[in-house]
């Protein structure tokens, strides 16, 4: 059995944040492992992780490195975290998202950063650690075959752009982005069998997935055109398949669309051999 605790800060529980799901994957994932948890919150998926009160975080002794065991103690913040609130000395900086600049300068020289894909930028050159975890819903989001029967475009818009509002207008896309108040994913998996497209500007949303697996022509739209499409997916590895980089590239979506599935599956699978490396780095750094 592991010597470790990994305390896992929760900003949230938000079902349909893609960061708030795949930390509470993670305590999960280690939990089931064997490797005992605490978190700030209650779990979003069943398991036996320990809620514990961030206020009260010196239950353990005065230098936090350790609790009354003798175990270590690694705390695990998102990119959105400033500073450490929890105290403990051993940090994992998870890279979820382009970190902002202002956060990243209240993190300690000392702290691990584990990337969740390769695209996301950060000031400090690291050894490009991997921790990618995917939640893919497979038994919701999928093909009902409808073919012909699909109509128009639908699109979730997370993240504003200008420009972007009037093509969607000028598309007449329908917009799904309320999808957690009408019915959750459920809804939207039913909803997205309607379009034959799905349009984003973000190039790392899982809903680009999700909407392949429902038989849309995915596209990401506004992407970098100094990047050639193989190089998005280099850098988004989770839409190898079934999406595309710009309008030029949908015939890449199309002629994937049926794998992603299957890759998703193996995705899944491979979540767990990535939290066991977590592990196996801790154990190794801290000699436990």
């Amino acid at each position: 059995m592991s010597k470790l605790i990994f305390v896992i800060y929760f900003p949230g529980r938000k079902q349909n944040i893609g960061g708030h799901v795949v930390l509470h994957k993670l305590a999960k994932i280690l939990c089931d492992l064997g490797v005992e948890v605490w978190v700030t919150q209650k779990p979003m998926f069943q398991c036996n992780a320990k809620i514990v009160d961030t206020e009260k975080i010196n239950l353990v002794r005065k230098d936090r490195k350790v609790d009354a065991r003798g175990y270590k103690l690694v705390a695990l913040y998102p990119e959105t975290i400033k500073g450490n609130p929890l105290k403990i000395e051993n940090v994992v900086r998870w890279i979820l998202y382009h970190p902002i600049p202002d956060i990243e300068k209240t993190w300690d020289a000392t702290d691990e950063y584990f990337y969740f894909i390769k695209g996301f930028n950060t000031q400090r050159e690291t050894n490009n650690r991997m921790l990618s975890i995917i939640d893919p819903k497979l038994d919701i989001f999928y093909n009902l075959g409808l073919g012909k029967e699909r109509k128009g475009y639908c699109h979730i818009n997370k993240k504003k752009y200008p420009a972007g509002e009037t093509l969607l207008s000028e598309l007449g896309s329908r917009d799904l982005s309320n999808f957690m108040d009408l019915g959750g994913f459920e809804y939207l998996a039913t909803e997205m069998n309607k379009y034959e497209y799905f349009v984003t500007y973000d190039d790392a949303t899982f809903y680009s997935i999700a909407a392949a697996m429902c038989g849309c022509r995915s596209i990401i739209i506004n992407t970098d055109t100094r990047m050639t499409a193989e190089e998005y997916r280099n850098k988004f590895g989770y839409s190898m398949y079934g999406v595309a980089y710009g309008w030029h590239d949908i015939k890449h979506a199309d002629m994937t669309r049926d794998m992603v599935r299957d890759f998703m599956k193996r995705s899944e699978k491979h979540s767990v051999h990535n939290v066991e490396q977590l592990i196996k780095f801790w154990e190794k750094k801290l000699a436990v």
